[in-house]
């Protein structure tokens, strides 16, 4: 997440800090644990009237992970795009992550079972959390917060996170490449600016919508390093989109990677699944579940979407965020990349992770005065309303889970935008 630099020194003879500090963290932690205990209830009492009978997740498990598994054997042969399946519906680098993690396979592996690259996706998870924790831990632990307190609050907070578990669940490649991206916000934060653009490049290109996140170097007019990072996720794409190979021209039926991608928009951004619907908290999403009943005109509206969401966009950036601090900004940036997209469901919340950190640590300043403590409280309960499971959000067996973290999202855009949260030396890296 967002380690300490390694010029701070540990100040292991400060006072612990007051219960004011952390109340944030407490209620945060009391909160997402007592949300995770009303998710089990639909377990317990399995109504057909209120929940669905089936479990929360989309069977079958790990279906992300393994839908491709037999594409990617006939790599850079024809068959590639004719054969029988899901036609490839990621940005082209995204080839990259399965090529790894299948290479673990051993014989031929069933297409949705736990095989052994599936093992080495959830040893690489691990690692991940783990690095992440033992780093923000580090972090608290120099603002005097105990071990013991730090370790319970990381365990329940990465445990109990939601989007971390719907993720691995599914087997989705947003884990990997938004490790990277995590990464990437460190050398952020630590005013690595070079770091920041190669890393946003390399493994925003991934998924593309994470590429916003370039756009933080803009208010520090970072323009080298801004073309940098776009330059890197174009080579990055050109380079996969040649290594992958064309489609044959001679199959109607074949799907480059452009159509590939125009087919998943279509498929989930312009028709209403009323159950997909429920885990989609983009703007576009509830947008589409009120007008239900037109779906012809989901395209026109996608398109006027697409020019006010654009020009909203710019006002907040140009006209409210440029002045704001920094992890203002990183807020800011991150919320539009989860809601502007005409689709954007649970495992994209994995990009909300590294602004969660900087705001745990933000509630360790001592210097924070009350105001900003209590911003600080209300950003905490809404995080917490996030990272928590979705069964809360039922009725007769339709979700509406995703409309409700609409709402927080739309929320903590606004507490974002309206309420500074001044990053101080030595206290933020």
């Amino acid at each position: 997440m967002i380690p300490e630099p390694a010029s701070a020194p540990l100040n292991s003879q400060s006072p612990r800090p007051q219960g004011s500090r952390t109340l944030a963290l407490r209620l945060y932690a009391g909160l997402i644990a007592g949300l995770w205990s009303i998710s089990a209830l639909p377990l317990l009492l399995r109504s057909r009237h209120l929940w669905p009978t089936t479990p929360l997740w989309l069977p079958p498990p790990f279906f992300d992970f393994g839908c491709y598994y037999y594409k990617i054997k006939l790599l850079h042969h024809p068959g590639f795009w004719t054969a029988v399946g899901p036609s490839w519906d990621y940005p082209a680098p995204g080839v990259f992550v399965y090529k790894l993690f299948y290479a673990f396979n051993r014989g031929d592996a069933a297409e949705h079972q736990v095989h052994f690259g599936f093992i080495a996706y959830l040893i690489f998870a691990a690692a991940a959390l783990l690095a992440a924790g033992v780093g923000l831990g580090r972090a608290m632990h120099r603002r005097c917060v105990p071990w013991i307190e730090t370790a319970a609050f990381l365990s329940v907070s990465l445990l109990l996170c939601w989007p971390i578990y719907f993720s691995l669940q599914r087997g989705n490649i947003e884990f990997f490449l938004d490790a990277g991206i995590a990464l990437g916000v460190w050398a952020y934060v630590r005013r690595q600016w070079w770091v920041f653009a190669v890393l946003l490049g390399i493994f925003g290109s991934g998924k593309l919508y994470p590429l916003l996140l370039l756009s933080l170097l803009l208010p520090l007019r970072r323009w080298k390093e801004f073309a940098l990072g776009l330059g890197t996720a174009g080579a990055v794409t050109f380079f996969s989109a040649r290594w992958i190979g064309p489609a044959p021209a001679i199959d109607h039926k074949a799907h480059a990677v452009v159509d590939g991608l125009l087919d998943w928009v279509r498929a989930n951004s312009l028709t209403v699944d009323l159950h997909l619907s429920g885990f989609d908290h983009s703007i576009f999403g509830a947008m589409k579940l009120i007008n239900q009943g037109h779906p012809q005109q989901f395209a026109l509206w996608a398109i006027g979407y697409v020019l006010v969401g654009s020009i909203g966009m710019l006002l907040l950036f140009f006209g409210r965020m440029w002045s704001l601090p920094r992890p203002n900004q990183l807020l800011l940036v991150v919320l539009a990349a989860l809601l502007l997209p005409p689709t954007s469901f649970d495992y994209t919340m994995l990009l909300l992770l590294p602004a969660w950190a900087w705001m745990v640590l933000i509630a360790l300043q001592p210097a924070a005065n009350r105001g900003t403590r209590r911003a600080i409280l209300a950003v905490m309960v809404v995080l917490a309303l996030l990272f928590a499971p979705e069964t809360f959000a039922v009725w007769r067996g339709v979700f509406f889970a995703g409309q409700v973290k609409l709402i927080c999202l739309l929320a903590l855009l606004g507490m974002a935008a309206t309420i500074p949260f001044d990053e101080q030396p030595g206290l933020t890296a």
